[in-house]
């Protein structure tokens, strides 16, 4: 529902004009990065840049107009010029001890993926589900690359991982599609099945 949640987020920023100047740097911070994310997945790139400057300016530490040029070379399969970004973004947030970025550590492991670069993809997956432990996709990604890496047990603790952590219909179905891809059908009716059960 990302209209709803921009809406949200313009209005989350209104509420905040009459808070002291100090004590709304966070939430200012935290809005423009989500109405950049918002953007990011609109396919809006004028509007990502735009409130990321926003969030640099609230927050000169969060490296969000690097990580928004890297989403949006990776959005156009241009993973060789969007690493570079990416790895600079996690590099500044470390050395800033800044708030981690949804999907940073995300975007740079499939990236990484994408090269063939699998162990290192593979440090990255787990870096972002040490950050948000309920990342979806990144669980899903973890197990995708298990598969690739011919690691078929690896992929199936990874898929059992993301049912107990998020066990929503998304996760379901994904962890559905992931067990056939894995070539094992009935473990994917089964996932079906229990998700069908439960919602």
């Amino acid at each position: 529902k990302l209209n709803e949640a921009h809406d949200q987020a313009v209005q989350a920023l209104q509420a905040l004009e009459p808070t002291p100047a100090r004590d709304r740097v966070a939430s200012t911070t935290r809005a423009h990065v989500l109405l950049a994310q918002i953007a990011l997945e609109l396919q809006d790139a004028s509007q990502a840049r735009q409130e990321a400057g926003l969030a640099r300016e609230a927050d000169p530490t969060l490296p969000m107009l690097a990580y928004v040029d890297a989403r949006l070379l990776y959005d156009q399969g241009e993973y060789e010029e969007a690493l570079p970004l990416f790895e600079q973004a996690t590099l500044d947030v470390k050395r800033a001890h800044a708030a981690a970025i949804l999907a940073l550590h995300y975007y740079t492991a499939d990236t990484l993926a994408h090269l063939d670069r699998y162990d290192e993809a593979e440090a990255e997956f787990t870096e972002a589900l040490r950050d948000f432990p309920r990342d979806v996709r990144a669980r899903g990604g973890l197990a995708a690359l298990y598969q690739v890496m011919e690691r078929p047990d690896d992929a199936g603790h990874a898929l059992d991982a993301l049912l107990q952590v998020a066990p929503t219909p998304e996760s379901y179905a994904l962890a559905a599609r992931l067990w056939k891809t894995l070539g094992n059908a009935r473990q994917a009716d089964i996932v079906r099945a229990e998700g069908r059960r439960a919602f």
